[in-house]
């Protein structure tokens, strides 16, 4: 679409942007210190973690210029970083003092997310990312960046477990697993 999403978070807010005239269009309250965003691949929801609140708030974008809190839904402790499987059915969350990662089944309507499980992931979670489809793996991997003990774990989505913990070097923040190219 053209619309861009921006946290705000010393705001607690939202903005929405058109993203061919720069133009602010709206701002919404979203919860405590917002930090990270997910935007479902219809473009009708934006999920956000609010990392001083410990909860997940679910916005209805549906109509950009006017958008309207659906939920907040508690999750672990300073909640850092949200993705959504490339198919929209499950919400990916880092808690960064909980050293877990939540994982929530998304639903159209009330309750919008509701949990599966919570995984432990490593310590200081952050930075979340899934692999995208044509991507080096078959399957959707969901890959998050532990900063204390300078690991990324992989967690498998087919039965949401750590399939992987890899030692990249200190203080790893952000993460993607996009495609790769191979020529």
């Amino acid at each position: 679409g053209k619309y861009a999403y921006v946290v705000g978070r010393n705001s607690d807010n939202l903005i929405v942007l058109d993203a061919t005239t720069y133009a602010i269009l709206a701002s919404i309250k979203v919860g405590n210190k917002p930090v990270a965003l997910a935007v479902s691949g219809d473009g009708s929801k934006v999920y956000l973690a609010n990392r001083s609140g410990n909860t997940v708030a679910v916005v209805n974008t549906t109509t950009p210029t006017s958008p309207t809190l659906l939920t907040q839904v508690p999750v672990g402790e300073e909640p850092e970083g949200v993705a959504l499987l490339n198919d929209g059915t499950k919400l990916y969350v880092t808690n960064s003092d909980s050293d877990t990662v939540s994982i929530f089944q998304v639903q159209s309507g009330p309750p919008y997310l509701s949990l599966l499980s919570t995984v432990n992931v490593g310590r200081e979670p952050t930075g979340v990312a899934v692999t995208r489809p044509g991507s080096f793996v078959d399957g959707d991997f969901v890959y998050v960046a532990n900063r204390e003990d300078n690991t990324v774990a992989v967690i498998d989505t087919t039965n949401d477990t750590v399939v992987a913990v890899i030692l990249v070097g200190k203080g790893p923040k952000g993460v993607t697993a996009g495609i790769i190219p191979t020529q």
